[in-house]
């Protein structure tokens, strides 16, 4: 009897523990432009962090700074610890139409490695869109413009960009050009760059995919293998799925699995990491009510350990009241899982326009409640975009609409807390009363004896 009162207390303990809700307690500096030689738009950024925490951030904006004319172009800025942002830098140089949908990746020699859409004729590349490449050796100028999508007599579509432990540059983007037997929807292809080598030819993803697959995003696991997510419209409706692959040993792609399962709205805006221990983390933007959460779009997630099945959805804007876009997660040297997204929520009294709202979640423990990063925002705030660097601090950017004009700005996250401090006493008084029943229990217990 007495061992089965010792493992009750013990279960109870646990559940505690576990039931405990982490607060996302972060101190944000002031949002600071970053884009402050734009006289005009300047939006969609990404960003990159390399491994002495300078943070990298490149942007569309189509201000006729540096010679660059009206057309959009991309630009770029890096700050390092302690310091401030450096004077901005055009990265399409050679461009004289638009340039759009950019992605960076940084590599063990702090190189930047940018790519993104173009519409200028290069290379007898035509006026449609093209995958561009180009690279910036830390302190060096920027080498001139590679084609990607040589190959491609199609309209190309947003690439993405990851390098691996040894350097390897891999990227990928949605291209409707018949290739491989392809067809003439749009489909995901990939190539690569090893240190010393060519980019490799062209390879087709969505082998069999008869309906178009669009804003497909790459990551890379500890043991470099390359992980694929996108969206596409599976069935006849049209409806829009997240969709899975990767990157088998025998260098083909593994059979597409359905993520979004069940999802009956449109599901889009996917991001995908992969921890330490190879599970598999995904969020994407739905509209499904799965959690009777309204027909609103929300933000989903869902798990998968490594070599086994798909964990049921999980609903991480369950505190959202209106409409959530635009998601991104990231993930740190310890595991911890951080989302951002933009929300129409009124979240701390603020009004409906839309706010960047962060979660996190540590190893083992629940997510956090939101926290509204971008609280002296008065009007929509977009397009969060984000790093976390191996100190725990989290530098986030998104764009505002200042003054008729979209701006890029910049905010640094701090840690202060986990569990406020009326959970905090809560949970230590609950602790405290059943080990002074266990020490009472086991004390009888002796004295019997």
């Amino acid at each position: 009897m007495k061992k089965k009162i010792l493992v009750s207390l013990l279960i109870c303990i646990f559940l505690i523990v576990s039931a405990s809700t982490v607060h996302a307690m972060y101190t944000w500096s002031t949002p600071s432009i970053l884009s402050k030689e734009s006289r005009s738009d300047s939006y969609r950024a990404s960003v990159a962090l390399d491994y002495r925490n300078t943070f990298h951030v490149a942007w569309k904006d189509n201000s006729n700074i540096l010679q660059a004319d009206t057309d959009w172009d991309v630009f770029y800025s890096y700050k390092e610890q302690e310091k401030n942002w450096t004077t901005t830098e055009l990265v399409t140089t050679t461009s004289v139409n638009d340039s759009n949908c950019l992605a960076i990746a940084i590599d063990r020699n702090n190189t930047v490695h940018c790519v993104w859409k173009d519409q200028t004729d290069v290379e007898n590349a035509g006026s449609d869109w093209d995958i561009f490449y180009v690279y910036k050796k830390w302190q060096k100028n920027w080498s001139s413009p590679y084609l990607l999508s040589v190959q491609s007599t199609g309209v190309c579509s947003c690439p993405s960009i990851a390098i691996d432990a040894y350097d390897t540059i891999h990227v990928i983007w949605s291209d409707n050009a018949d290739l491989n037997q392809s067809g003439e929807d749009m489909d995901i292809f990939y190539t690569y760059k090893p240190t010393t080598g060519n980019w490799s030819a062209l390879a087709l993803v969505t082998y069999g995919s008869q309906q178009d697959a669009s804003d497909a995003i790459l990551s890379i696991d500890h043991s470099n293998m390359l992980h694929i997510v996108w969206y596409e419209a599976i069935t006849p409706s049209g409806k829009k799925d997240i969709l899975y692959t990767h990157l088998l040993i025998n260098g083909t792609w593994a059979i597409a699995e359905l993520i979004s399962e069940n999802c009956y709205g449109t599901s889009s805006d996917p991001s995908i990491v992969i921890d330490s221990s190879y599970n598999i983390h995904v969020i994407w933007n739905d509209n499904s009510n799965l959690f009777d959460n309204g027909a609103d779009t929300d933000i989903f997630y869902r798990k998968k350990s490594d070599e086994s099945t798909w964990q049921p959805i999980e609903l991480l804007s369950s505190t959202s009241t209106s409409n959530c876009k635009w998601p991104m997660m990231v993930i740190d040297e310890s595991d911890t899982l951080y989302v951002a997204w933009a929300d129409q929520t009124a979240y701390d009294t603020k009004g409906s326009d839309y706010d960047i709202v962060m979660i996190y979640k540590p190893i083992h423990m629940p997510w956090s409640v939101p926290e509204v990063v971008t609280k002296e925002s008065n009007t929509d705030s977009n397009w969060p975009r984000f790093s976390v660097d191996h100190e725990g601090i989290i530098h986030m950017t998104w764009w505002d609409r200042t003054e008729s004009q979209w701006i890029t700005y910049y905010s640094m996250g701090i840690w202060i807390d986990t569990i406020n401090s009326t959970e905090t006493t809560s949970y230590t008084a609950g602790i405290m009363f059943l080990f002074i029943v266990l020490a009472f229990i086991i004390k009888k217990r002796h004295t019997i004896r």
